[in-house]
């Protein structure tokens, strides 16, 4: 299994409809801070990041998965709308699985997109209730300790993946079309402190 990887500016950009973000969040606080704890640069929803697996903290201004509890490991956020640009940066670190969730209830009840970096590719998994199916591998040459803009375009059946401006995948999935939640995501291989995350921004698509 494994993750996968998004990012957008600290600055407050426009969305297509011309209304500010849904979500947006640099992950500026105090090193150490949960991030159940941490309030969001922008959290229309108000209800912060929630229902994580593992321990998510900040660290140098950035989200971090500073211990796993062993394979799937995540936490997300309502953004309030199903049909989104969810936009991150995403820094590989030293982990093999690592990337974002979208269309989320839970952690283990989403669509998930991740960087598989020993295998130099892209994956897309469907969770249901825990049981992920693999809907779409690309090939994409992921180097270690290397941060990526990772953006997932929504809208209604379409999930449309961007690296670096570049379209990746581009798939029709019914999974979960109308939950709202979305997040960080990675795959516990006991390498999983050093990927790191920034410039979380969510739109609307």
């Amino acid at each position: 299994m494994s993750p996968l990887l998004l990012g957008a500016g600290a600055d407050v950009h426009r969305s297509r409809g011309g209304a500010g973000p849904l979500v947006q969040d640099s992950f500026t606080d105090a090193d150490s801070t949960a991030l159940t704890a941490h309030a969001p640069d922008i959290d229309s929803v108000g209800g912060g990041w929630i229902n994580p697996t593992g321990t998510w903290i900040i660290t140098g201004n950035k989200a971090q998965l500073s211990a796993g509890v062993g394979g799937v490991n995540g936490i997300y956020i309502d953004a309030g709308q199903a049909n989104v640009v969810l936009t991150c940066l995403v820094n590989t670190g030293d982990a093999k699985y690592v990337g974002l969730m979208f269309r989320a209830s839970a952690v283990t009840d989403c669509i998930l997109t991740h960087f598989s970096i020993a295998e130099d590719r892209i994956q897309v998994f469907k969770d249901v209730l825990g049981v992920r199916t693999e809907i779409a591998n690309v090939a994409f040459v992921c180097a270690p300790d290397t941060q990526y803009e990772m953006k997932v375009l929504l809208s209604a059946l379409s999930v449309i993946i961007e690296i670096d401006g570049v379209e990746k995948v581009n798939i029709s999935e019914a999974h979960n079309q109308s939950d709202t939640g979305v997040g960080l995501w990675q795959w516990d291989g006991n390498l999983w402190n050093s990927a790191r995350w920034d410039d979380f921004q969510v739109e609307t698509a």
